[in-house]
C-alpha cells in the first residue's frame, strides 16, 4: 500500500469513526429512560430542597403538586432532544429560587440547534403596586399581545418562568424579556400590541430594536440626584452627603482586604471592604447625629458582610441563622464538610447534636458563619468597639438586593432598628447547596449523583444530561421565622408609575432622602 492509499484510509476511517459517534450521539432516549429523568429529577428535588417549595406553594397560584405534574409531562413527552432541552430548561426557570440553577450538559444542548423560541422586542414598561403595563415609548397602557390579555402571559409567566419570589422581581425579569424579545411561548415572528384607547401596533423582528432600561452600578450617575455631594469612593462603596445627611452606596460585598477572623476590621493589609468601612467610620463620626440612608439597590451580595453589620449597629448582634434541611447527604462526611463550607466549628456543632434534634425534618438553627461562638449558637455578638454614629438608619432597597444584601437587610432590621423603604428586596438569602448530575449511564440506565459544591466527579461511566443546584438550608430570625420570601421586610413601598419607571433608582433615592428630611 503506498503512503498516498494509506492516507486515503485513514482519512476515510477518521470519517467513518466521526460519522459512528455522532450518530451514537445523536440517538435519543427512550419512554423509559424518559420517565426515569423525570422522577428521579422529582423525587431528587423534594427530598433534599429547604425552601423553594415552600415559597413557591406560599406565593405562587401554581402550587409545587400541580407544577411538577406539568414539568413530569414536559420531560416525558419531549420527543426529540430540541424538546427534552427546553422541558429541563423550564425547570431552571421555575424554581423559585435564584442560588438555585438547572444546567444541560454541552454535549447535550448541541444535539439542540434552535435554542428557545422568541418574539420580537416590545418597549414594555410597568407599574406598580397598582399592576398594569405600558409602552415606553408612547406611554400609552398595553391590555393585550396578539389578542390574548398581557396580564395572562404575565400570570402564567410568573407560575411557570420566574425564579424571583416575589411579583415585583418577576416584573422586571418579565419586561426585561419582553423588550429583548420573549422566549416562554410559542416563537412569532410579529406581535400585535393592543392598547387601552382600542388602538393597534404591529411589531416585528425586523423593525423592533428596543434599548433596555438604563442600569448601573457605580457611583457617578449619583452625582445630578438632588444636592447630593461626592465625599468618599472607595473600592466596594462611596458616600456622599446630602444637606445635614449621608447616603452610603454599598456596590458589593467583596473581598474585606481583612483576615477572616477579624470581623471589627482592625488591620486590614489591603484594599477592601474594611478599608471603606473604616474610611467610612472616620467621615460619618464626626457628625453622630446625621441621618444614614443606606443604597442596596441592585447589590447581588456576595461574600459575608459581618463586617459591615458589626459597624452598623451599637449594641450587638446575631449571625445570620439557618436550619439545615435533615437530608441523609449530611452523614457524608465530605459533602457535609462542602455544605458547612469547610468550617471546623460546624463540624464540631454537628458532631454534639443529640440524636432527637437529628429526628426532626430540619437540624437546629445555627449561626451559618459561626460567628461570636466556636459551638455555632445564636449567641449575642458584640458591636464593632469604633461602630458607625447616627441618628436614624434607611435602607433603599429593590428586587435586586439578593442574598448578602437581604442578610444585611434582615440583621439591620433587627438589630439596627433600620427602617426600609423602596421596592420589595428578593428575600432570597440561601447559601448553602448540594448538586445534583443526572446521568445516561453506558448500560442505558438513569443515575442520579448528589455532591457537594466544587467537588470533582466522574462521568466516565456515562453521558453527563444536565445538572442541578439545590438549596439545602433556609434562613430564620431569631423567633423562628422563615425569612426567605417574607414580604414584612419592607416598611414602606416606594410605586412605580409610568413617569418614573425608566429612572426608579435615582426616583427611589430622592424620595428616601426627602423622607429623612421632612421628619
Amino acid at each position: 500500500m503506498t503512503r498516498h492509499q494509506k492516507i486515503a484510509c485513514t482519512f476515510l476511517l477518521f470519517i467513518f469513526t466521526f460519522v459512528s459517534v455522532a450518530q451514537e450521539k445523536q440517538k435519543y432516549l427512550d419512554q423509559r429512560q424518559l420517565d426515569a429523568v423525570a422522577d428521579q429529577l422529582i423525587a431528587n428535588f423534594e427530598r433534599l430542597d429547604a425552601i423553594s417549595i415552600d415559597v413557591r406553594d406560599r406565593s405562587r397560584s401554581v402550587k409545587w403538586d400541580t407544577y411538577k405534574n406539568w414539568l413530569r409531562t414536559s420531560i416525558s413527552q419531549a420527543r426529540n432532544w430540541t424538546d427534552f432541552v427546553l422541558a429541563i430548561d423550564s425547570f431552571h426557570y421555575g424554581i423559585t429560587n435564584l442560588h438555585s440553577y438547572v444546567e444541560v450538559a454541552k454535549e447535550i444542548r448541541t444535539l439542540s440547534p434552535k435554542g428557545r423560541p422568541s418574539w420580537p422586542a416590545i418597549p414594555l414598561g410597568y407599574t406598580y403596586p397598582q399592576l398594569s403595563f405600558f409602552d415606553t415609548q408612547t406611554d400609552k397602557s398595553i391590555m393585550s399581545l396578539n389578542g390574548r390579555p398581557i396580564a395572562d402571559i404575565f400570570e402564567k409567566f410568573v407560575n411557570y418562568y420566574c425564579n424571583d419570589l416575589h411579583q415585583q422581581g418577576c416584573l422586571n425579569r418579565f419586561t426585561k424579556y419582553i423588550v429583548k424579545g420573549y422566549r416562554f411561548a410559542e416563537s412569532q415572528k410579529q406581535i400585535t400590541v393592543g392598547y387601552i384607547d382600542g388602538s393597534e401596533k404591529l411589531f416585528d423582528k425586523h423593525s423592533s430594536s428596543i434599548a433596555s432600561k438604563p442600569s448601573s452600578k457605580g457611583c457617578e450617575k449619583y452625582r445630578n440626584i438632588l444636592d447630593l455631594k461626592l465625599i468618599f469612593q472607595g473600592a466596594q462603596s462611596c458616600l456622599f452627603r446630602y444637606k445635614k445627611d449621608y447616603l452610603l452606596k454599598i456596590l458589593e460585598f467583596d473581598n474585606w482586604g481583612n483576615k477572616f477572623d477579624d470581623f471589627y476590621c482592625s488591620k486590614p493589609f489591603e484594599v477592601g471592604m474594611c478599608t471603606d468601612i473604616n474610611s467610612i467610620n472616620a467621615i460619618i463620626n464626626k457628625t453622630p447625629a446625621a441621618n444614614l440612608l443606606i443604597d442596596l439597590q441592585n447589590n447581588g451580595g456576595g461574600s459575608e458582610n459581618t463586617p459591615w453589620v458589626a459597624a452598623l449597629t451599637a449594641n450587638g448582634f446575631v449571625d445570620n441563622l439557618v436550619e439545615y434541611k435533615n437530608i441523609g447527604e449530611i452523614s457524608q462526611t465530605s459533602i457535609r464538610q462542602a455544605m458547612f463550607y469547610g468550617s471546623d466549628y460546624a463540624e464540631d456543632w454537628f458532631a454534639q447534636l443529640k440524636e432527637n434534634q437529628k429526628e426532626n425534618n430540619f437540624l437546629p438553627a445555627r449561626g451559618d458563619f459561626c460567628r461570636g461562638s466556636n459551638t455555632c449558637l445564636p449567641t449575642l455578638i458584640k458591636s464593632n468597639p469604633n461602630h458607625i454614629k447616627f441618628n436614624r438608619l434607611v435602607l433603599i432597597t429593590n428586587s435586586r438586593c439578593v442574598s448578602s444584601c437581604d442578610d444585611l437587610i434582615w440583621r439591620l432590621k433587627a438589630f439596627s432598628n433600620a427602617k426600609v423603604v423602596g421596592q420589595m428586596p428578593s428575600t432570597d438569602g440561601t447559601y448553602a447547596r448540594l448538586m445534583v448530575y443526572v446521568i445516561l449511564m453506558s448500560d442505558g440506565e438513569i443515575a442520579s449523583i448528589i455532591s457537594g459544591e466544587g467537588l470533582q466527579q466522574d462521568f466516565s461511566q456515562g453521558q453527563l444530561l444536565f445538572e442541578y443546584r439545590v438549596p439545602v438550608t433556609r434562613t430564620v430570625s431569631l423567633n423562628g421565622i422563615r425569612l426567605e420570601g417574607n414580604t414584612n421586610v419592607l416598611d414602606i413601598e416606594f410605586d412605580v408609575n409610568k413617569s418614573n419607571y425608566l429612572s426608579i433608582e435615582e426616583d427611589n433615592i430622592k424620595r428616601a432622602l426627602q423622607l429623612v428630611s421632612s421628619k
